[in-house]
């Protein structure tokens, strides 16, 4: 039996779900056939968090570019990751600037601490880490964790400005709080250290 992964996506909330499809199977052998056919009958075709029915990854970037390209400012920000990512796109990171660019401007936190991060390591833009500050800044005061957690390291290693171990432990808890990862790590390692 050979089966092919298939990517699909939901248009309301754009999380990803692997579908399978089988393309081909022996028929002349009744248990992989029935399997064949027990597969193909349990494709995914409903996001489990939204209930909206799925698209497959192609159609859903043909909406996503629509809805870019009418200005909406999520849709805007999926594209940009995508090809930021390479998903379901060819990677591109001016690509994936401009239409983070165009979300960020229109103050939407992911795309402008995701555009800090292109800023801050030079991807499709030159580096700039004063640029990463204030992006990353913008996208904190909206309360995006991973924002916060950047903001933290920022005023740590005096990247973009200052070095401020007070702002910059100020900014590691209110991500701890929200529940980051890197953030609840890193303030673990604080406590242990300074007690």
């Amino acid at each position: 039996m050979k089966v092919k992964k298939e990517i699909y996506v939901c248009p309301k909330c754009a999380r990803e779900h692997e579908g399978l499809m089988v393309m081909s199977f022996n028929s002349g052998i009744k248990p992989m056939a029935e399997s064949a056919k027990q597969i193909s009958q349990q494709k995914i075709t409903k996001c489990g968090k939204c209930g909206v029915e799925l698209l497959t990854e192609a159609d859903y970037i043909k909406e996503l570019k629509k809805h870019a390209d009418a200005g909406e400012k999520k849709a805007q920000h999926n594209l940009g990751y995508r090809y930021f990512k390479g998903n379901g796109l060819k990677q591109d990171y001016n690509e994936a600037v401009k239409w983070l660019t165009k979300s960020a401007e229109q103050g939407l936190a992911e795309a402008q601490s995701q555009l800090g991060f292109c800023y801050s390591m030079g991807h499709g833009v030159e580096q700039d880490h004063k640029k990463a500050f204030e992006l990353y800044l913008k996208s904190a005061e909206q309360g995006l964790a991973v924002a916060q957690y950047n903001i933290s390291k920022s005023y740590y290693e005096g990247n973009g400005t200052d070095k401020n171990p007070e702002k910059a432990l100020e900014w590691l808890k209110k991500s701890a709080e929200q529940g980051y990862e890197k953030a609840a790590e890193q303030l673990k390692k604080h406590k242990d250290h300074f007690g």
